[in-house]
C-alpha cells in the first residue's frame, strides 16, 4: 500500500456570488476559499458565466484562476432565469487535482420547486487512483422531495462504490 493521502474538502453556497452585503466579490469568495485550505471545493448557486467589469473573465474561470484550481461547472437551471439572460445556474467544483470527466445528473423534483442536479467528477489523485466526488443542492422546501433526492443520490453512489 502506497502513501496515504490526505484531502481537505469544502462545500460552500455562494449564493450567486453575493455576499451578506449584497455584492459580488470574487477575490473575497476566493480568499475565504483560499483560507479553508481545501483541494477539493464544491460551489452551489453558482451563476455561470457571469461577466466581471474590468476582467476578460467570467467570474468561475477568474476564480479558479485566483486559486489556481482546476473548475466544472454543471447547471440545473439553463440560461434565462436571472437578470443575466445568457447566465445559467447551478453547482460547480473547483480543485487542485487534475479533472478526467464529469456528468450532470438531474434529481427529481416537483413542480414549482427549483430543479436540482447531482454532478459527478473523476479526480487523479497524486498516486495514480481515482477518486469520484459528488456535489449536489438539495430542495429547501420539503423534507420528503430532499429525502427522495438522498435516495437517487445513493443509488449513483453505490453504483460507484468500487471507484
Amino acid at each position: 500500500m502506497g502513501p496515504r493521502v490526505v484531502l481537505r474538502t469544502l462545500t460552500y453556497n455562494i449564493h450567486r456570488w453575493r455576499g451578506h452585503d449584497g455584492q459580488i466579490d470574487v477575490a473575497r469568495t476566493a480568499h475565504i476559499i483560499q483560507s479553508s485550505a481545501a483541494d477539493i471545493v464544491t460551489l452551489n448557486e453558482v451563476l455561470h458565466p457571469l461577466d466581471m467589469p474590468g476582467h476578460t473573465l467570467t467570474a468561475l474561470p477568474l476564480l479558479a484562476a485566483q486559486l489556481d484550481m482546476n473548475f466544472i461547472f454543471t447547471p440545473t437551471i439553463h440560461p434565462g432565469p436571472f437578470d443575466q439572460p445568457s447566465t445559467a445556474y447551478g453547482n460547480a467544483l473547483l480543485t487542485r487535482l487534475p479533472i478526467l470527466a464529469y456528468a450532470n445528473h438531474r434529481l427529481t423534483t416537483p413542480p414549482a420547486h427549483e430543479p436540482r442536479g447531482l454532478f459527478e467528477a473523476r479526480l487523479l489523485l497524486p498516486d495514480g487512483q481515482v477518486l469520484t466526488v459528488y456535489g449536489t443542492h438539495l430542495d429547501h422546501k420539503r423534507e420528503t422531495v430532499r429525502v427522495g433526492q438522498v435516495q437517487a443520490l445513493l443509488q449513483w453512489t453505490v453504483r460507484d462504490r468500487g471507484r
